[in-house]
């Protein structure tokens, strides 16, 4: 079956909400393009059959078939990493996005960064990966893990390209509420005040200019209760897992 044709068959079961059969075809169209030899057109349709098994199958057989998908792009990277390196890359991105163990989220970022360093793609003021900041990455990655200091400096990173650029408030609240965070847990109460403060006046303004009823109480609510924090004993790191974001 051609492209075409799988696509063709695929949006009618789609339409028709015929899960268990648009699993099947996809599976049936992954081993024809393993067979046929096309290492593009197999990783587009391990792709897609992952996304599809996240949505509509096992999150397990989604990792599986991600995982396939991770082995064959990293084969053709170490074959010819200038043609296939930043393919691999940006599986690698997607891996951290995947995954709840942060020591593989934080190799996989790691290396990511690494081949883009090696393709000349790297900057050290900043760059994206799959249109996510590869620094603001890490340095939530770093915070998860508890290394406070590693995070702050790639935060910092990320923000300093975040204000250069003339990002959202939006965003911007959302990196000096991370730094701020990640000052807290470290015993350094000043500098989190400050930058919390920042991050809650970021919020106010953002919710002035660009409203959003779901996220704006939330977040604005987040930073007053973390400058109350700053002032008095603190929860547990796990506690701040979901603000720092």
């Amino acid at each position: 079956m051609t492209k075409e044709e799988f696509n063709l068959q695929y949006e009618r079961l789609s339409i028709e909400h015929r899960w268990e059969e648009s699993i099947l075809l996809y599976r049936r169209y992954v081993e024809q393009c393993r067979q046929n030899g096309d290492p593009d057109l197999l990783a587009e349709a391990l792709y897609g059959l992952s996304l599809e098994l996240s949505v509509h199958g096992s999150e397990a057989d989604a990792r599986a078939v991600f995982d396939d998908l991770l082995a064959l792009r990293k084969a053709f990277a170490q074959h010819n990493l200038k043609a296939y390196g930043e393919a691999y890359a940006l599986l690698l991105h997607r891996k951290v996005c995947r995954t709840d163990d942060i020591d593989e989220a934080l190799s996989c970022q790691e290396e990511a960064i690494g081949i883009y360093k090696e393709l000349g793609l790297y900057d050290p003021r900043g760059f994206d990966i799959d249109q996510d900041d590869a620094f603001g990455c890490l340095g939530q990655l770093y915070c998860y893990k508890g290394d406070y200091a590693s995070g702050i400096h790639y935060t910092t990173l990320a923000l300093e390209r975040a204000l250069r650029e003339g990002e959202s408030d939006f965003i911007l609240g959302l990196y000096y509420r991370r730094l701020g965070i990640a000052h807290l847990l470290s015993g350094d109460s000043r500098n989190a005040r400050g930058c919390i403060r920042e991050a809650l006046l970021r919020f106010e303004r953002s919710s002035q200019t660009e409203p959003d009823p779901y996220a704006d109480p939330s977040v604005i609510d987040s930073c007053r209760q973390l400058l109350s924090e700053c002032d008095g004993p603190h929860h547990p790191a796990d506690y701040y897992w979901p603000w720092l974001i």
